[in-house]
């Protein structure tokens, strides 16, 4: 079984007649065959008479599902099938058995979303566990057992888009304030906590794999055919936040401060300029918002060194107080 709760969230999303639900579980069990068992996702496609390979992209892979699912019968009932092969059930005398009551489910549900439905989200869903880096989907947890650890997408994007990030900042916070007078001279009270809008800029490879993940990204946010914005928030991961952390490292690359933004996602990505007299690397910019960030302080500071600098007793006194206010923080 490839996603442990997939039988568990997709039966239960069918008695609730929850299809919108149903559906990204299939979704996600799809994504989940696609990093494991590719040779099945491509088997699933070239038995569609849709033209695959073993050696596409995953992105690719995912882009002739998606444009072909809504017009293909054939595609639908085999992914339907597909998922429920990949898990199968015990029956009474021990044999794994398909639950062809599964496989009609699964096709009645593609059909309502593909066919009936505003589906151009479902790049950014078959993808989810692969861009989003969820734990519970591999190679991000601890089963990696029969994956092909040559590069892909799904060999860890979350830490590929990390070495390909060349830049960013560490965002900066202020406090909106209010005048307030009571009895002579106005002064200023806090009332508001304003956080900073970020950019991070990343090098482009020969795919152009980070622009087309960041083109889905933005479209699981609004929807291109109905212009409807989705939630944030939804149910079984399909929501478009996440967590991005930010690290600073020191000459020997240990970390010494990093700050994790809440909420995160991104909110438009610059242009890019084509010429051929231009021969450096692309390189795409990704503005971001986020709800809050909390700041993750690694290390203890360095009393001596920091007295040594101030000098004399008063150097002593002033990191001491220092020292007893961030171990208030810490301890809070």
């Amino acid at each position: 079984m490839l996603y442990e709760d997939f039988l568990s969230d997709f039966n239960i999303s069918i008695e609730n007649n929850d299809l919108i639900s149903a559906n990204n579980a299939l979704m996600k069990e799809l994504g989940n065959i696609l990093v494991r068992k590719k040779q099945d996702f491509v088997d699933l496609l070239n038995e569609s008479g849709i033209s695959a390979s073993i050696n596409d992209s995953d992105l690719k892979l995912v882009n002739s599902f998606v444009n072909n699912v809504s017009s293909n019968r054939k595609l639908m009932l085999g992914a339907s099938l597909l998922s429920q092969m990949h898990n199968k059930q015990m029956n009474f005398d021990g044999e794994e058995e398909l639950s062809n009551e599964g496989v009609k489910n699964g096709y009645l549900v593609m059909k309502n979303y593909f066919i009936n439905e505003d589906y151009s989200n479902a790049s950014a869903e078959v993808i989810g566990a692969i861009a989003r880096g969820e734990s519970n989907a591999p190679p991000f947890g601890d089963d990696k057992k029969g994956s092909d650890q040559s590069f892909s997408w799904r060999n860890d994007a979350t830490r590929w888009l990390a070495l390909q990030c060349e830049a960013t900042e560490i965002p900066g916070k202020s406090y909106s304030t209010t005048d307030v007078k009571t009895y002579g001279p106005t002064f200023k009270v806090p009332n508001q906590t304003v956080y900073n809008d970020i950019s991070l800029t990343f090098i482009c490879n020969n795919e152009f794999s980070e622009r087309k993940l960041f083109d889905a990204w933005l479209e699981s946010i609004r929807s291109p055919k109905t212009n409807n914005f989705r939630f944030a928030k939804g149910e079984s991961g399909s929501g478009y936040m996440t967590q991005l952390k930010i690290i600073q490292y020191d000459d020997f690359v240990k970390q010494i401060y990093s700050v994790e933004l809440m909420d995160a996602y991104p909110t438009g990505i610059s242009s890019q300029q084509l010429s051929w007299s231009d021969d450096n690397l692309h390189r795409l910019t990704v503005q971001f918002s986020y709800h809050k960030y909390r700041t993750i302080y690694d290390g203890k500071l360095d009393g001596n060194e920091i007295a040594a600098a101030i000098g004399g007793s008063l150097g002593a006194r002033v990191i001491e107080e220092v020292q007893n206010a961030f171990t208030g923080l810490f301890n809070r």
